[in-house]
């Protein structure tokens, strides 16, 4: 339903101006001790001084929150998670990178469809419903910002960076 609405331009934001590295370290509070539980490295890289920008902190927590789900998901014992947030020319961005199972090039165009899973063994009991990256992609847009996902391939782990103008 959320999906939907945001996908139509009827959902309303609660837009202030955010601490994007409050807003990260926030969230990575909360999944560090679940990453280490699964023997999962959760590392944190911030830029000092990034510029705040204007957003919906439940949102962009959401946002987050998709992506750190899905890399625990496909990120076995032992491997790494790193967000990183940094300032780039005119934008702000979110790197949620990944030593996972990766994803096939041939895949990453649908990744973010409504539905789409890239592993078609998992299903919505073993998998999520397969919404929670275009609920992302969605809200990033409504924030103004772009998203995008890359991976090497099978194996390489996968890095999804969304970008904000600040």
């Amino acid at each position: 339903h959320d999906l939907s609405l945001l996908e139509a331009n009827q959902f309303s934001l609660d837009l202030s101006s955010q601490n994007l590295a409050d807003v990260v370290s926030d969230v990575a509070a909360i999944y560090r001790p679940l990453a280490e539980d699964q023997g999962i490295q959760l590392d944190l890289n911030i830029t000092e001084g990034v510029s705040p920008i204007q957003g919906d902190c439940s949102r962009l927590t959401q946002c987050l929150n998709n992506l750190l789900n899905n890399a625990l998901q496909y990120t076995p014992a032992g491997g790494k998670i790193t967000i990183t947030l940094e300032e780039q020319g005119d934008s702000t961005r979110i790197i949620v990178r990944d030593t996972g199972t990766g994803i096939d090039p041939a895949h990453l165009p649908f990744v973010f469809d409504r539905f789409y899973r890239v592993d078609p063994d998992r299903n919505r009991q073993s998998g999520g419903a397969g919404l929670g990256v275009a609920i992302t992609q969605a809200v990033v847009r409504a924030h103004g910002g772009e998203i995008q996902a890359c991976s090497e391939g099978r194996d390489q782990g996968s890095t999804f960076t969304s970008s904000f103008s600040a």
